[in-house]
């Protein structure tokens, strides 16, 4: 009984984490501001997060390299993506317990850094 509901927990648990970013996302896109600065800065608001994406992929890739861990699995540690509440529990529910506790490290840190580095 308390698998079940467990379970059931945490399915909704990640369908609410998924309409927070959804209703983020329609909170930034409706913001006149926003879209102005958008198309004011031109191509340069895609190609940084483009750009820093594909960083940090690669560089996922590369640690699963030169790691213990599997490729794939050092992919999705690395696409987290700052979003350590999300990743860390899906990655503990399709990996294992450990690669969550490293995915919402890593994005910590991460974190830390930029506010420490800006």
């Amino acid at each position: 009984m308390f698998q079940m509901e467990l379970a059931f927990m945490d399915t909704v648990l990640q369908y609410i984490l998924i309409a927070l970013v959804f209703f983020v996302g329609v909170d930034l896109g409706s913001n006149k501001e926003t879209l102005k600065d958008g198309t004011r800065l031109g191509t340069v608001v895609l190609k940084l997060p483009f750009f820093t994406a594909l960083g940090s992929l690669l560089g996922g890739l590369l640690a699963g390299l030169i790691t213990p861990y599997m490729p794939l699995e050092s992919l999705a540690v690395s696409a987290g993506f700052g979003w350590y509440s999300l990743s860390g529990v899906m990655i503990t529910a399709s990996y294992s317990a450990m690669l969550g506790t490293v995915a919402f490290l890593a994005n910590i840190i991460r974190e830390l850094l930029g506010f420490v580095l800006i």
